[in-house]
Parts: C-alpha cells; sequence; structure tokens
C-alpha cells in the first residue's frame, strides 16, 4: 500500500519536471527571438547592397538603419520576456543556462547591431 508521502513526493517531483522543461523552453524561444532579429540585420544588409546606386544615397541607408533598429528592438523584447519568465522558475534536474548569459548574449548582440548600423552609413 503506498503511503501518502510517497504520493506527494511523486507530484512534486512532477512539478518540478515541468519547470525544468519550461526552462529549456524560454530557452529556445529566447534564440528564437535572436535569430529573427538577426534575419533583421541580414535583410538590412541586403536591402542596402540591392539600392547602393540609388539616388538619394541616404534612403536606402536610413531603410537599413530602421530594419537593423527594429532588430533590436526584437532582441529586447525576446531578453526582457526570458529574464521575467526565468526569474519565476528554479533549476532542478537539468542544468540549465545562467540568466546573466541572456544578458550577456542580447548586449553583444545589440551592440554589433550599434556597429552594423554605423558601417551601413560610413562604408557603404
Amino acid at each position: 500500500m503506498s503511503t501518502n508521502g510517497g504520493t506527494e513526493k511523486a507530484g512534486a517531483d512532477r512539478t518540478d519536471l515541468a519547470e525544468d522543461r519550461t526552462r529549456l523552453a524560454i530557452e529556445r524561444t529566447f534564440a528564437g527571438w535572436m535569430r529573427t532579429s538577426m534575419a533583421m540585420v541580414v535583410l538590412a544588409l541586403g536591402l542596402r547592397a540591392l539600392m547602393r546606386n540609388f539616388e538619394p544615397d541616404w534612403i536606402p541607408k536610413l531603410a537599413g538603419t530602421a530594419l537593423i533598429f527594429a532588430a533590436a528592438i526584437v532582441a529586447v523584447s525576446g531578453w526582457r520576456r526570458a529574464i521575467a519568465v526565468l526569474g519565476r522558475l528554479e533549476s532542478h534536474v537539468t542544468e540549465s543556462t545562467p540568466n546573466g548569459w541572456f544578458s550577456v548574449v542580447a548586449g553583444l548582440v545589440i551592440a554589433s547591431y550599434a556597429v552594423i548600423a554605423v558601417l551601413i552609413w560610413l562604408a557603404f
């Protein structure tokens, strides 16, 4: 005959595993946000390259910069959502990425976008 304590432990284990699955899902979702923002930057660079002979020159540069700005907004949104959810969860069984790494990745991505935006105006 099973005791009530065993049932409670099994229920707690299931809850812990569900939290771990949620943490891993948030990590994958964060990666999706970063991929989307990087695709927007690639689109900005492709737009600038396709329109390099366009006159006046500032219009494709401005369009590319606007896309890069939008990509930065997408990256920040993904970072904020990930940090907000991960702050409420604990890792139990799985080894998950430390929360600080999400900030490091998002910061590096956004810094690289700023460099690319400056290069669009100066180098292209």
